[in-house]
């Protein structure tokens, strides 16, 4: 425990105000090594959002070119499919005239 003497010089001149002043004093350093470290955690939280919010972006920007690659797949698998089914009712149209033909 510090004493009125440590803190002031001498007991009888240590007045309510000279002990608070002198702690005060003591402990400056530590308030700015507080108010650094407080500084520090507050930018490291800052950045640290602002990374989260990078990162969900990144992620919500990749998930909307995975969905349009896959509608893109889709939309060229259905496309085929359409080219194949025409092109096989077109052989048919064909088939069936030539028969038809034939027929005559």
């Amino acid at each position: 425990m510090v004493t009125a003497q440590e803190l002031h010089g001498a007991p009888e001149t240590a007045s309510p105000f000279s002990i608070v002043r002198n702690i005060a004093e003591g402990l400056a350093p530590l308030t700015v090594a507080s108010a650094g470290a407080a500084f520090l955690v507050t930018e490291l939280l800052r950045v640290s959002m602002a990374l989260a919010s990078w990162v969900e972006t990144k992620v919500r920007e990749s998930r909307e070119r995975s969905r349009e690659k896959i509608r893109e797949e889709v939309r060229e698998e259905i496309r085929q499919e359409l080219e194949r089914e025409f092109d096989e009712r077109w052989r048919d149209i064909l088939q069936d005239e030539a028969s038809f033909e034939e027929d005559e």
